[in-house]
């Protein structure tokens, strides 16, 4: 018998079309059936699109889920659950574009990790509000690996930019 250890990792979860709560909702479902125990949950913030001109704002909640896959195989899962839930494409020719759904591993316990398929921390959570304000919410004292800051150190930095 395998024991698999277990990890904690934080997901962003972002929506822009259709029935935006509907597919967050419908994303956390499967998030706790096919990756693991949802153990803390953001309240839905809404924004603007960043990186890319839309006329749809974005809802937008991070959760800490306790896992057993690798952060490769997770990324598989979660490939699966935006196929699901209805999402096509990444991006078009690396542009940002509207989407059912989004979903970044936004950290994996304290873990660095620089590889061409996966960069974790996200590389953009310093920049995005709509990140570090729902994740301030459920882990503000979470000390960023990366950066050696808090995230509500980080969303102070930002929001003073």
């Amino acid at each position: 018998m395998t024991l698999h250890k277990s990890h904690y990792t934080f997901l962003g979860i972002g929506s822009n079309l259709a029935d935006k709560k509907k597919n967050i909702a419908h994303a956390l479902d499967l998030i706790e059936t096919e990756i693991g125990a949802i153990l803390k949950e953001s309240r839905t913030f809404v924004s603007k699109a960043e990186g890319f001109e839309s006329k749809n704002d974005f809802f937008n909640k991070v959760v800490l889920v306790k896992t057993n896959f690798s952060p490769f195989d997770l990324i598989l899962e979660i490939e699966e659950i935006e196929r699901i839930v209805g999402r096509k494409n990444k991006s078009i020719n690396k542009e940002y574009q509207d989407r059912i759904i989004d979903i970044d591993i936004l950290y994996f316990d304290d873990l660095l990790l620089e590889e061409e398929q996966l960069t974790i921390p996200h590389i953009e959570n310093k920049n995005r509000e709509f990140v570090l304000q729902p994740l301030s919410e459920i882990a503000g004292e979470y000390l960023d690996p990366r950066e050696k800051k808090t995230v509500l150190e980080l969303l102070q930095i930002l929001k003073s930019k």
